[in-house]
């Protein structure tokens, strides 16, 4: 049989190779919605994270504990100095939430009519 060779050192362009980080930092955008107005945001990322939690109620129905919004603080070193001192770079991530605590003396005591029952009555709201 015949020598038979095959040059693969000369290949056509097939297609151009997407820019990689372009799409990691668009995801990671797209995640953190840290551009987008609260009322804006949808759930998807970390606000879709945040509302599937929440809300976290205790065993006994006394309280509630509500997501409100989340905001991405500015960071402290930049990525220079970051880099100099070995350190991550990295920014906080801020949340608010509310605290509902509900009036069940009341409940307990039938001091309430049905329908307030239904709608639990609230003793005291705290947002931080």
């Amino acid at each position: 049989m015949g020598d038979f060779r095959r040059n693969f050192g000369r290949v056509k362009k097939i297609q151009d190779i997407p820019n990689l980080i372009e799409i990691q930092t668009r995801s990671y955008e797209k995640f953190l919605q840290a551009d987008v107005p609260l009322a804006k945001r949808r759930n998807i990322g970390l606000q879709g994270a945040f509302k599937s939690v929440f809300p976290i109620s205790d065993f006994s129905g006394k309280c509630s504990l509500e997501f409100v919004s989340y905001k991405i603080g500015d960071v402290r070193y930049d990525m220079r100095e970051c880099i100099q001192k070995g350190m991550t770079y990295a920014a906080p991530l801020k949340i608010v939430v509310r605290l509902v605590v509900f009036d069940t003396d009341r409940l307990a005591d039938g001091r309430i009519n049905r329908e307030e029952a239904e709608t639990k009555p609230i003793r005291d709201i705290k947002e931080q």
